[in-house]
């Protein structure tokens, strides 16, 4: 098998600014080839995204399902997480009501 090829891009750099992107590194080993650290983007939080006119009690239900149980997020082959300290906090997406007043009601958010 062969090792990938990694290129570190300018416009890495402008996507960083937008909002939602910061600035992070690719870990060492992370991918075959990856022999340095290499500057890239990311998306610091995962979202679940629920339309505006949803109910309040089911948005709150879905925030309250995701917190109680977000060891099931350990177990998942994709890098997902829950984050208690970030879970409200999303500089693109607004919250829905319902998940705030879940939040609020658990100390995430004041």
């Amino acid at each position: 098998m062969n090792d990938l090829v990694f290129l570190e891009l300018p416009l890495l750099v402008k996507l960083a600014r937008e909002p939602g992107f910061e600035r992070a590194t690719v870990p060492l080993a992370l991918f075959r080839g990856v022999d340095r650290p290499i500057a890239t983007v990311m998306r610091p939080n995962h979202l679940i995204y629920v339309r505006d006119e949803a109910p309040d009690d089911f948005a709150y239900a879905v925030a309250r399902a995701l917190d109680e149980h977000r060891q099931l997020f350990q177990v998942q082959l994709e890098p997902w997480y829950y984050d208690p300290q970030t879970v409200a906090a999303s500089k693109v997406i607004p919250m829905h009501p319902g998940a705030m007043k879940y939040y609020r009601a658990r100390g995430y958010v004041k």
